[in-house]
């Protein structure tokens, strides 16, 4: 039996035991997911060391430890700055990060296009900085890192676009996923990338196409909206990658100004299915489920 891992610190809301589960099951596999609830990134570190496994999904707070403790580092990883999945490959440890291509997809399934659109993505951290590359890849013309601190989020849109031309022009271009979306190379030349903080960046948000929260609020009772809830604007999408603690107070705001909002539960199921095929194609499984089939499947399960 191969055994998989969720690592993470109070996780006990976690559905992906339950999504991971139903895929394996449906697929025969005698693969085995649980949930690790633990204290800190050394507690991570020896429980990862003391136990064999095929995999492990990380979540927060632990995507930048993942990111360290993998050998070898996919382009997602070294964008973001953080991983939440790694697998064992040729006695090396490889880390991927599906924050992004996950948040895309779910926005996607809701019957939204990032074609030519202008995304605001609220935050600085591993998880902005991969939903950032992705929205760039899925067409994006313009992508905005809000933060709270102006000079701080230009320091980090910065250093991202500083790795991403160096990965951009480093080997072959790696060609797009699906035909309507952009390659590795041409999601950082085509797109304008810009930055400010919620203070100095009320038109950019006001004149977004798509709103994307990726801070952590929303995690606590009566956290705030990142931004001011008056620069809503109801021909826009907002997208909060929190989604276990109830909506946010930024999809309060959205849904009572008729704008289209959604939490982070869908993307949690993309960004599972992304993980998934990953580690199907790395064992040589063989099936033939598509991913919208994995999709709905797992989907299910996380109900």
């Amino acid at each position: 039996m191969e055994q998989l891992y969720l690592v993470g610190k109070n996780i006990a809301h976690s559905v992906s035991p339950a999504m991971y589960a139903a895929l394996y099951n449906k697929l025969g596999l005698d693969w085995r997911y649980e949930a690790v609830d633990l204290a800190s990134d050394k507690d991570a570190r020896r429980f990862l060391d003391s136990n064999d496994w095929l995999s492990a999904n990380a979540t927060t707070p632990y995507k930048q430890f993942a990111a360290d403790l993998a050998s070898v580092k996919a382009a997602s990883v070294q964008l973001s700055g953080g991983a939440n999945m790694l697998f064992r490959a040729n006695e090396q440890i490889v880390g991927l990060n599906t924050d992004g291509i996950g948040c895309v997809r779910a926005i996607q399934q809701e019957g939204f296009s990032f074609q030519d659109g202008r995304v605001v993505v609220c935050g600085t951290g591993p998880t902005s900085l991969a939903i950032v590359a992705a929205a760039a890849q899925a067409g994006a013309a313009r992508v905005a890192l809000i933060g709270r601190s102006r000079d701080r989020t230009k320091e980090v849109l910065e250093a991202f676009l500083t790795r991403y031309k160096k990965l951009a022009y480093a080997t072959f271009d790696f060609e797009p996923v699906r035909p309507d979306e952009r390659s590795f190379r041409s999601a950082y030349e085509e797109p304008s990338f810009v930055f400010g903080s919620y203070e100095t960046s009320t038109q950019e948000i006001a004149g977004a196409d798509i709103l994307i929260d990726a801070t952590p609020l929303g995690m606590n009772a009566g956290d705030p909206a990142p931004f001011a809830e008056n620069l809503l604007k109801s021909q826009q999408l907002v997208f909060d990658v929190v989604y276990a603690q109830g909506d946010s107070q930024l999809l309060r705001a959205a849904r009572a100004a008729g704008v289209p909002a959604f939490d982070g539960r869908t993307m949690v199921v993309a960004q599972a299915v992304e993980n998934a095929i990953v580690l199907l194609n790395q064992c040589e499984v063989p099936h033939e489920l598509s991913w919208d089939e994995m999709f709905d499947l797992m989907s299910a399960a996380a109900q």
